[in-house]
């Protein structure tokens, strides 16, 4: 793939950005000298200190960043983090959907509140967010939005359907922006991290319904399993975040034309690589069958 890099600084606009892909992806923009908005819920309180970490590191290399705060689950939150970026800024090139959430253990177990919470989260948070940013990007002519997904939006395991059904639906949002915003040249792209050791093991949501989920025998309690293969996969030496931080850079960079629409991180998940890519004939083959020819391209 052919890189290149803008001379002038592009504005990013990324959630989540207290801990985990968001604040080391945060860290990493800001060396390569663009202007980030960095958002985070309650960056005056219990997330002070790691917004204030993120200040004194822009402060220590000279770059641009501001601090937003925005609850994904708030609409009204959403809306006014993205005007705050629009009267600081011409404009927002690049739009990082990263704060996520994962509710682990027996599909059966979770009641229709944690449902609806793992969904506003992993979906109705990017969604608004999108509809924010694209009407700028489509005036503007250009425009990318990434969408941090996972290996588990593309395959789903026994214990993971409540977290691979809120990350199946952002992938489906994102390759369906990605064919009806090309004709403004705006870009929608998606990255499926593996495991890595970003603590998110440590904030796996388990169901409410225990009943239900003792049920279920092991599967009960498909967190502490996840917990164990995981911490020991880390201590193995795999799992370096940095590898999804550098994905994310080079689908920034990398030019529209040669962008893939979905991007596997990790040695964990070569299969979604494999998912991918022979998904690919068959999408285009769907594509031609309903005489949208036009957008093959774009499935790739």
């Amino acid at each position: 793939m052919k890189n290149t890099k803008s001379t002038e600084k592009k504005t990013v606009l990324i959630t989540g950005a207290s801990t985990g892909f968001g604040n080391l992806t945060t860290r990493r923009l800001l060396q390569e000298g663009y202007k980030v908005f960095a958002s985070m819920r309650n960056p005056q309180g219990s997330n002070r200190a790691r917004a204030e970490e993120l200040v004194e590191h822009a402060r220590e290399i000279s770059a641009e960043l501001t601090i937003l705060d925005i609850d994904v689950t708030d609409n009204e939150s959403i809306a006014k983090g993205v005007a705050t970026v629009l009267t600081k800024a011409a404009g927002i090139d690049v739009l990082i959907n990263n704060a996520g959430q994962a509710y682990m253990g027996p599909f059966e177990a979770f009641s229709d509140e944690q449902l609806r919470q793992q969904f506003d989260v992993n979906f109705f948070g990017p969604a608004p967010l999108n509809r924010a940013v694209l009407p700028g990007m489509r005036d503007a002519g250009q425009g990318l939005i990434v969408h941090v997904s996972s290996g588990l939006g593309r395959a789903v395991f026994p214990g993971t359907g409540v977290y691979s059904a809120s990350k199946f639906a952002l992938e489906a949002m994102s390759e369906a922006i990605r064919y009806e915003a090309s004709a403004f040249g705006v870009d929608s792209v998606t990255i499926e991290p593996g495991a890595f050791d970003t603590g998110i093991t440590g904030s796996f949501v388990e169901p409410e319904r225990r009943t239900e989920s003792e049920a279920y025998g092991p599967l009960s309690d498909t967190s502490g399993n996840f917990r164990t293969s995981l911490d020991a996969y880390f201590q193995s030496g795999g799992g370096d975040p940095q590898e999804v931080v550098s994905a994310i850079l080079n689908a920034i960079e990398t030019e529209p034309e040669n962008r893939p629409a979905r991007v596997a991180v990790g040695a964990d998940v070569n299969f979604v690589t494999a998912l991918n890519e022979s998904a690919l004939p068959h999408q285009r083959e769907g594509l031609r069958t309903f005489g949208m020819e036009a957008f093959e391209s774009l499935a790739s």
